[in-house]
């Protein structure tokens, strides 16, 4: 899975732990990508709580949800995924 990601959107994300491999492997190393339970507003994807320990610079808890912060990620799941057209999602591409 290979999918272009503009360079202002990678260099948001300066602070990746796995370098990126999401845009190349379509996640981090050799883990599964982080379920998207529904999108947020710019850069912020809320996760399904599957009980994984993650150990990233973008992943955040607040409250019992996790978020993932990730311009990346975010850009990838709302520029590839098909269930972002139906997710619900409160803010225009």
């Amino acid at each position: 899975m290979y999918t272009q990601v503009p360079v202002d959107v990678q260099e948001e994300a300066m602070e990746c732990k796995n370098g990126m491999s999401c845009i190349a492997e379509g996640h981090c190393t050799d883990k599964e990508p982080c379920k998207v339970q529904r999108v947020g507003c710019r850069n912020v994807l809320f996760l399904v709580d599957d009980k994984r320990v993650r150990t990233c610079s973008y992943l955040m808890k607040f409250g019992p949800d996790q978020i993932c912060t990730c311009p990346v990620c975010y850009y990838l799941y709302t520029h590839t995924s098909d269930e972002y057209a139906t997710c619900g999602d409160m803010c225009e591409k």
